[in-house]
This record gives C-alpha cells, sequence and structure tokens, in this order.
C-alpha cells in the first residue's frame, strides 16, 4: 500500500505544471547591423558611420515578466538602471482573480494607464496535424468578435 501511494505521489508531482515564477528577457539592439542593412544610406556614408561607431557595444535593456495563480507583471527589471534619456517606464499588470489589466501607455508626451477587462479568446483545436521544426503541431484557431471586420 504504502509503495503505491509514493508512486500516485511521484506521478502526480511528475504531471503538476508551475504556476509561479520570473522569466527575464534581454533585448539588443546592434547599431552596426543596422547602419550596414540601411537602404537610405550610400556605401560612402555608410562606412564613415560604422567607422565612428566601430567601438560601441550593443545596447542592452533587460525586462522580466514575474508570474502566478493570481496574476503577472511585465515590465523594466528589477536590477536594470535604465538611461536618462527613457523618461517613462512600460509595464502592465494582469489580475486573474478580478479580470482586470492595467498598462502604461504614452500618448502625446503623457503617460496614462488604461485599465481594460481581461478577457479569453475561445479557441478551437482542430485535427489537422503539421510537422513545425521537428515537433508534431494541432492546429488552433479562434476569433475576436470585437474586431469588426469591413
Amino acid at each position: 500500500m504504502k509503495k503505491i501511494l509514493a508512486l500516485l505521489l511521484i506521478t502526480t508531482a511528475l504531471h503538476a505544471q508551475k504556476t509561479a515564477g520570473t522569466i527575464r528577457y534581454e533585448y539588443a539592439q546592434d547599431w552596426l547591423k543596422s547602419i550596414e542593412k540601411n537602404k537610405f544610406m550610400n556605401n560612402e556614408q555608410k562606412q564613415r558611420a560604422l567607422q565612428t561607431w566601430k567601438n560601441d557595444e550593443a545596447y542592452k535593456t533587460y525586462t522580466q515578466l514575474n508570474f502566478n495563480k493570481e496574476g503577472s507583471w511585465y515590465g523594466v527589471a528589477s536590477d536594470e538602471r535604465g538611461n536618462s534619456w527613457e523618461k517613462t517606464e512600460y509595464w502592465v499588470r494582469r489580475d486573474f482573480t478580478q479580470n482586470k489589466v492595467l498598462e502604461t501607455q504614452m500618448i502625446s508626451g503623457k503617460v496614462y494607464i488604461v485599465e481594460d477587462s481581461l478577457y479569453t479568446l475561445p479557441w478551437k483545436i482542430k485535427s489537422e496535424i503539421k510537422e513545425v521544426a521537428g515537433l508534431s503541431r494541432m492546429l488552433a484557431t479562434t476569433y475576436d468578435s470585437s474586431v469588426i471586420t469591413p
């Protein structure tokens, strides 16, 4: 009986999903690559810009997503110092218990906190199966009735 109970506990733990955690994102902007791909500059202008900025490293920013059963928060990482030219901090807070979402938006140089209802789209799982990157995937579709199409 003890072996069966231990087996049940182990299999239950294996199937349980993690419902809390933190995901950290790094975004890097390499200006040298952007200059090389620029279609509006001629070769002389590109070479001059590349020579001027050759010692600069890629610009990196860090954001993080904190989530648990009650909600989630996405914004600038807590250890990110930011830049003096960055005037606002973008963040999104989702509260699953009250079905609300709060988000900062900059409109005409002013920062607003927008509150909206949190809704889920009705997904339909189809029987169509495709292989993507060596993994089998099922087709899932949804329809947003709030979007009006002409």
